[in-house]
């Protein structure tokens, strides 16, 4: 058994993971490192991808807490029950019509 920590760069997501790390160690469960979540958007359009929410925060708190930084898990509106429900009912749509970044125009 071991643990796989997931947290996203809000400042009480990063105080949850970091107690959650320290009760797996004390109860000596190994874990295996952190995941970013939310860590960036794509643009369905283009493909730019724009740090909404800052950048590398997880990986600074798994360095700072001797653990593997796993990778970054990028934002989607499409992804899972929310995202399939908000397009129904029209609230997604803004999300897939224009670009966050510089120059997409769509």
């Amino acid at each position: 058994m071991c643990a796989c920590l997931s947290a996203c760069l809000q400042d009480i997501a990063l105080i949850d993971a970091r107690r959650g790390a320290n009760m797996f160690r004390n109860v000596n469960i190994p874990i295996l490192g952190m995941v970013q979540n939310m860590s960036h958007y794509i643009c369905s359009n283009c493909g730019h991808e724009a740090h909404i929410f800052g950048h590398d925060g997880v990986r600074a708190c798994a360095e700072e807490m001797d653990m593997a930084f796993l990778g970054q898990q990028p934002a989607s509106h499409s992804r899972g029950n929310w995202g399939r429900e908000r397009e129904k009912s029209g609230f997604a749509s803004g999300l897939t019509s224009g670009c966050v970044g510089v120059g997409c125009g769509r």
